[in-house]
């Protein structure tokens, strides 16, 4: 009897991951789960950028003719006031990663240390890591993923994610231990041959784009990573437009990975995501850690106001009035 439970078990799984029908119920409401962060990460931005369009307001009657209003950006301020002391650490530590060897541990890893620090500084290496920073400081947290790249010396690239753009379940502690993660990307019609997906819907994408107003808008495609028996599955899949099966369908994510021992292949066990957090604290939810936008945003409001209220009142101090 256990055994017939743990092969059913096994079988409902295997649908959840396989199952086009069956997943999409998963990923739709993990994907909608995120719709009140990106909004607020959305705000989150506004309230850094500031941007006010004083002459705009004078017409709507909010501001009088002889009023302005003086935004003071201290979310922005703060953010780039600490930003140095991280670069440089970034740019000038002489290796990106230490090696020890397990099987000797006296041996002299500097020359791998050296080749892979090479090999990671490709031409704009470093972008990445700056957007996943001020990201972390804007938002509270942020992410970069290992992607594999051709085009690099050691076959793979940084991408920073985008701390709207990463969906995984709310509560979680541990991003390695959430059963799905959803990375979302915004793609055109032009980009979509590039992945390899399934010529089928992709026609559909294009059959429902073809000859409207939303042609040329770009088409929000999502990568899964979920993990099966302690394997991590990769799969492509997209949400709207009539799309019915996987862009992509799960299949086992290689890294190129190899046991020293053997020379064979090793399963990825891990996602290849990096959670990068504004400041490590007490709370234990990812979710729970907050960014200079949270902290700094009454401080924003309270000195613009102070500013701007100064400077309207010397400005009309010193104006000429005349009375009969």
């Amino acid at each position: 009897m256990d055994t017939a439970a743990t092969v059913q078990e096994a079988q409902t799984e295997k649908d959840e991951l396989l199952d086009f029908d069956v997943a999409r119920i998963h990923l739709q409401r993990l994907v909608n789960d995120w719709q009140l962060e990106r909004s607020q990460t959305i705000l989150n931005r506004a309230k850094r950028d500031v941007n006010i369009d004083v002459e705009a307001l004078r017409q709507q009657g909010k501001l009088d003719d002889d009023e302005t209003l003086i935004p003071v950006r201290v979310i922005d301020t703060n953010i780039q006031r600490e930003q140095p002391a991280y670069v440089n650490y970034l740019k000038n530590s002489r290796r990106l990663c230490t090696f020890n060897s397990l099987s000797n541990p006296d041996q002299n890893t500097q020359k791998l240390e050296l080749e892979f620090t090479r090999g990671m500084t490709y031409i704009g290496w470093e972008t990445p890591h700056y957007k996943c920073m001020d990201g972390a400081q804007t938002h509270g947290w942020d992410s970069v993923e290992v992607v594999p790249d051709d085009t690099k010396p050691l076959g793979v690239s940084i991408e920073q994610i985008g701390h709207d753009q990463l969906f995984f379940p709310t509560s979680s502690i541990d991003l390695q231990f959430s059963q799905r993660v959803i990375r979302r990307y915004e793609m055109t019609l032009m980009q979509l041959d590039k992945f390899g997906f399934d010529p089928a819907q992709i026609d559909k994408l294009r059959q429902a784009r073809k000859s409207t107003a939303k042609a040329l808008e770009t088409i929000h495609v999502y990568k899964q990573y979920c993990k099966k028996v302690g394997q991590v599955y990769v799969s492509w899949f997209c949400l709207e437009m009539g799309v019915d099966n996987w862009l992509k369908a799960p299949s086992v994510l290689d890294l190129g990975l190899i046991d020293p021992q053997t020379m064979q292949p090793v399963p990825t066990t891990f996602y290849p995501i990096f959670i990068s957090l504004y400041r490590e604290s007490e709370k234990p939810h990812i979710m729970a850690h907050k960014g200079r936008v949270y902290y700094d945003e009454n401080k924003q409001e309270a000195q613009t106001a102070i500013l701007s209220g100064f400077v309207n009142g010397l400005t009309r101090a010193a104006n000429l009035y005349a009375s009969p």
